[in-house]
C-alpha cells in the first residue's frame, strides 16, 4: 500500500478500512488517505473534545497521524456535500504501550460505549460485575471520569491497573 492512492468518501466502510490499516500496521510503512474531513478530525482529536474517540485512540496506538490538507467539494464532479482531507499515516513498527492492540481496543471500546457517563458506569459490562474497579485506579476516579477525558496513555494506565486486578 505504500504510496497507493485511495479516496474514501463514505464514513462508515472508512472506519472499517482504517482498522483493517491499524491491524496491519507492521507490515505498511505509512500510508496516505483521502476521507470525509470529519473522520479525519476524529482521527487527531484531542482529550476534552466532541470528535474524541475510540478512532483517535486506534489511531494513536497505530501511526503517527497527519492531516496534510483539505479538499473543497467544488474539487469533484459531482460536487460532494462534504468537504475532504487527505491524512498520513506513518505506522508504528513498535507499540506504543504493552498491551495488544485488540485487548485495549475492547477496552476503549467498552469505555467509550456511553460516552456521557462516567467510566464506573461505562465500563460495567467490560467488568462482567465486578465492583474492585468502581473507585480510584491509577489516581483516576472512575466514579467521576469520563473516558473522553482521559488521554490514551492515561487510559493505559487504567486498562493495565484493572487487568491486574484479576
Amino acid at each position: 500500500l505504500v504510496g497507493s492512492e485511495m479516496c474514501i468518501r463514505d464514513s462508515s466502510i472508512t472506519s472499517d478500512i482504517l482498522f483493517w490499516l491499524f491491524e496491519q500496521r507492521k507490515d505498511i510503512e505509512r500510508a496516505v488517505i483521502m476521507m470525509q474531513r470529519e473522520v479525519a478530525q476524529r482521527l487527531v482529536a484531542e482529550p476534552r473534545s466532541k470528535e474524541y474517540g475510540v478512532l483517535s485512540i486506534a489511531s494513536w496506538f497505530a501511526s503517527e497521524t497527519k492531516i496534510l490538507f483539505h479538499v473543497k467539494p467544488g474539487s469533484f464532479f459531482p460536487k460532494p456535500a462534504v468537504t475532504s482531507s487527505v491524512v498520513l499515516f506513518r505506522f508504528r513498527r513498535e507499540d506504543p504501550i504493552d498491551a495488544t492492540m485488540g485487548d485495549f481496543m475492547a477496552f476503549v471500546r467498552a469505555s467509550f460505549s456511553q460516552r456521557r457517563k462516567v467510566l464506573s458506569n461505562s465500563l460495567r459490562t467490560y467488568l462482567q460485575g465486578d465492583n474492585r474497579a468502581t473507585a480510584l485506579v491509577e489516581g483516576v476516579d472512575l466514579g467521576r471520569t469520563r473516558a473522553e477525558e482521559l488521554t490514551p496513555m492515561q487510559l493505559f494506565d487504567v486498562y493495565r491497573s484493572i487487568r491486574n486486578l484479576s
